[in-house]
């Protein structure tokens, strides 16, 4: 047991929450691309819209 603290879990949990809302896809099919997309998004690069991952493998 790792005996992690509250203050560790939390932020953590929340940032794949997060990732997981703009992919809108499960963590097992998430792709280094997907990090881009967001990191550019997040500069100000693409609208913010979600991810259609509609026809992808």
């Amino acid at each position: 047991m790792r005996f992690l603290e509250d203050a560790t879990i939390r932020p953590r949990l929340a940032l794949i929450r997060r990732f997981g809302a703009f992919t809108n896809s499960y963590p097992w099919q998430w792709e280094p691309v997907d990090t881009h997309l967001r990191d550019e998004r997040d500069r100000g690069g693409m609208p913010d819209h979600r991810l259609d991952r509609a026809g992808t493998s």
